[in-house]
């Protein structure tokens, strides 16, 4: 019985031995074939997505970075910038000769991606109908169609916002003056200058209100048009070291918390509760020496009145 059982375990060992083989030459012939485009991701200097029924995206890179250009001006989400380079490199899950483009909705492609329009090395990438039993897309680069893994035309075809980052200011932007509604942060002499003159007057809690704003990432962004729902009252102006002015206004909004750009004509959408944390003087942490214990008195502390407090 025992040796009937080694048996079976070896047979079994071999199987899977085999099996194992086999899918690792599968996926050494996968990594084989060719990618739907002969660009590099770094080869791809400009990128024009085209999309039914709505405004073309247009992306510039400058200095290694990307920004999209139009519709709106602004940095990239770096989600969405990965997507889009890692488009040109895609190894399909089939290769085919295209012959009728109507047959795979490709007469009139439902998105376009285009790569470095205007250049010698130029590769225009169409969408077309999607295979109905595995759910992959078709796709067809020059005279070649090809069945991709379906996740890029829906990442691709969405709002143009989405391709934009969602943090509220430039990387870049190095902040010297902040004009909130009811409280004015400005470095002079090097030194940071808080108007009113909060109570806790710290270094600690300047730099805490400046990484909210230098750090705040908005959850989600979307087109502005209309000129309602803002006052004067409730505008917010943001000074660079760059000598660049940022002006937001605080959309009125029972749900969010909501900034307006509307130079770039867009809004930017928080949670609620950053609300206090963007426009209000930081609460200071609570020490242990502030605690009084049972039957004590408080010991009183006096509050330094230093309104100018070193710039970092």
């Amino acid at each position: 019985m025992t040796n009937t059982r080694n048996i079976i375990n070896i047979a079994l060992l071999v199987f899977i031995i085999i099996v194992a083989s086999i899918a690792l030459l599968d996926t050494g012939d996968e990594n084989k074939k060719p990618a739907i485009t002969s660009l590099l991701q770094n080869d791809v200097a400009n990128i024009t997505v085209k999309r039914a029924g709505k405004k073309d995206i247009y992306l510039e890179k400058n200095h290694n970075k990307w920004r999209i250009k139009r519709p709106y001006n602004a940095a990239t989400n770096q989600f969405r910038m990965d997507t889009l380079l890692r488009l040109v490199q895609t190894i399909p899950q089939s290769t085919y000769p295209l012959k009728n483009i109507a047959q795979y909705g490709l007469a009139e492609p439902k998105l376009v991606v285009e790569f470095n329009n205007g250049l010698s090395n130029a590769v225009s990438i169409r969408f077309g109908d999607s295979d109905p039993i595995k759910m992959r897309r078709y796709v067809a680069v020059n005279d070649k169609l090809y069945l991709t893994n379906d996740t890029y035309f829906y990442a691709l075809n969405s709002i143009a916002t989405d391709y934009i980052n969602n943090k509220l200011l430039p990387d870049d932007f190095k902040i010297i003056q902040l004009d909130l509604p009811e409280l004015k942060l400005k470095v002079e002499d090097d030194k940071w200058k808080v108007t009113p003159t909060p109570k806790d007057f710290s270094v600690d809690l300047v730099n805490e209100l400046i990484s909210e704003w230098q750090n705040a990432q908005a959850m989600d962004i979307k087109p502005y048009e209309l000129d309602t729902g803002i006052s004067p009252s409730q505008t917010i102006k943001v000074y660079g070291k760059d000598a660049s002015t940022l002006t937001f206004y605080i959309l009125k909004n029972d749900e969010d918390f909501v900034f307006v750009n509307k130079l770039m004509g867009l809004k930017y959408s928080f949670p609620k509760e950053k609300q206090q944390q963007l426009l209000s003087w930081p609460k200071p942490p609570v020490s242990e020496d502030s605690i009084p214990e049972t039957g004590t008195q408080p010991a009183i502390k006096t509050t330094p009145t230093e309104q100018n407090i070193p710039a970092k």
